[in-house]
């Protein structure tokens, strides 16, 4: 068969590169496995030879610039997830065949491992066409665990780097890139998350006993990692969250000591923003548990959105001119104000999925998904004429089956105690209208100003005009963060010092 030159980046290099995967694929049944190993192993030389340069041009940048880049990266996610199809077709044959040794079956199976974590992490690109198939995964977890090879090391090229990972350590690595892939994360920062995975495959031991903060992988389900120890009897493997939690740590100390980790590799050359929201991520994973609201059963129904902080804030100043919600004390606005009639504001508007207490799943159009990024804040209105809600993407997981994306929001205020804009000043005058979030406990405890990043990162006092006074506050803990801003609670200051000129 043609092998000719590792190049993939024409369209003639990939549909040769695909004949020769259907002429293994198709030999399989007639083929003896050792041969079938060795074929394999060199589609995937090609394949990484081919694509390394690709690669990290698709992910190094925060776009994809072009749909030539978008059908690439496609065409990168169905390469990867069809070796890990073949690839479990031949470590299967070749756990059949009684002469084959365990070395040669052992690397077949660490390979097909690499292919379903890589394919896992394209669908961020390609997006997720159904759900995952955790069953094949997990079988070849029940191999390796009854032939003892969990412990068994790799050689393995990835992007063209040498690289050395156990069996059991590629299982955990593909179960994670799964559970990170769900939207969480973005496509520079799934990559960040894979470059550290990789410097910390000593600490994806598999182990049979829980022992601490543990995650496990039920081997006999047809689902991905969960919390805790099993309940009842079943085969299944345990993760350490306690020993990724100090590896986590240890990325933090060096970042302090002015070292990036990895040093090098395509992660290396991401921005720091990325480094930093992946460890901010692994945190709760790493101190989670699995309990969650329970899902509300909904009618699908159209929900109008606004999408980043001064979009919310604007939103909710024509809201308060024509009486949607309590208006500051400000010059009375006219309940005539039909802003609806006035205003020629686009709409923009998503569809709702599902519901729980502390958030929503919703669905958005091409068009509308463009700005659904993880981080980015969210009003959204649920009934005409009702107040908005607060809300935060916390997963965007685009569907391979058309042109759609699901979006999942955290809730961040109650309907029942509307948000309201509120202009806060500083010595020198005015700074901005930001968003005041009243808190759920009638103490005054939780509320808290949705404001700039950028105002936490000084000692700046703000004072705020209510019931015809003023009231000195300065910002204090930051209680959730996104794209440019945070939820930020607030302690009230001493004023005196202030010369206060009421405009």
């Amino acid at each position: 068969m043609p092998t000719s030159g590792p190049d993939l980046s024409s369209d003639a290099a990939r549909a040769e590169y695909e004949r020769e995967f259907t002429a293994v694929f198709d030999s399989i049944p007639v083929t003896p496995a050792r041969v079938l190993a060795q074929r394999f192993a060199r589609l995937d030389a090609r394949l990484d030879a081919g694509m390394t340069e690709a690669k990290t041009a698709m992910l190094v940048p925060s776009l994809l610039s072009t749909a030539e880049e978008r059908a690439l990266g496609r065409w990168i996610q169905r390469q990867h997830a069809e070796l890990s199809r073949m690839g479990c077709a031949i470590v299967l044959a070749m756990a059949a065949d009684g002469r084959v040794e365990d070395e040669p079956a052992m690397q077949a199976l660490a390979l097909t491992l690499v292919h379903m974590g890589e394919a896992v992490k394209w669908e961020l690109i390609a997006g997720r066409s159904g759900p995952h198939d955790y069953a094949a995964m997990h079988e070849l977890a029940r191999l390796a665990l009854e032939r003892g090879w969990l412990r068994g090391a790799c050689m393995l090229t990835i992007d063209r780097l040498p690289r050395s990972a156990t069996i059991g350590a590629l299982y955990f690595r593909a179960l994670l890139l799964d559970r990170f892939s769900s939207g969480n994360l973005s496509r520079q920062q799934i990559e960040v998350l894979d470059a550290f995975l990789w410097e910390w495959s000593g600490a994806l031991a598999a182990a049979h006993e829980p022992a601490g903060a543990v995650m496990r992988a039920d081997l006999e389900s047809d689902h991905g990692l969960r919390y805790g120890a099993r309940q009842g009897a079943g085969a299944c493997l345990y993760l350490s969250l306690d020993a990724l939690e100090a590896r986590r740590l240890d990325v933090i100390d060096a970042f302090h000591a002015g070292r990036v980790v990895p040093e090098h590799g395509r992660a290396a050359q991401i921005r720091l923003e990325a480094h930093v929201a992946v460890l901010q991520q692994l945190r709760r994973m790493f101190t989670a548990d699995e309990s969650r609201a329970p899902r509300e059963p909904v009618e699908r129904a159209e929900v109008e959105a606004w999408m980043g902080l001064n979009e919310v804030t604007h939103i909710l100043e024509l809201g308060h001119r024509a009486g949607i919600a309590p208006a500051e004390d400000t010059a009375t606005p006219s309940r005539a104000d039909k802003y609806d009639e006035v205003y020629d504001r686009p709409r923009r508007l998503l569809r709702l999925v599902d519901a729980s207490e502390t958030g929503w799943l919703l669905e958005a159009a091409e068009a509308d998904a463009t700005a659904l990024v993880v981080g980015e804040l969210l009003a959204l209105r649920f009934h005409p004429g009702t107040p908005c809600v607060l809300a935060c993407v916390v997963r965007c997981v685009r569907q391979a089956d058309g042109d759609r994306m699901r979006v999942g929001v955290e809730r961040l205020s109650h309907a029942a105690l509307p948000m309201r804009p509120c202009p806060l000043r500083t010595e020198h005058g005015l700074d901005g209208t930001y968003i005041f979030v009243p808190g759920e406990d009638a103490s005054g405890r939780q509320d808290a100003f949705v404001v700039p990043y950028r105002l936490l990162e000084s000692s700046e006092r703000f004072l705020v005009r209510r019931n015809g006074r003023d009231f000195a506050l300065g910002f204090n803990r930051v209680r959730r963060r996104g794209r440019g801003w945070a939820l930020a609670g607030y302690e009230m200051v001493d004023a005196s010092p202030w010369e206060i000129v009421v405009a």
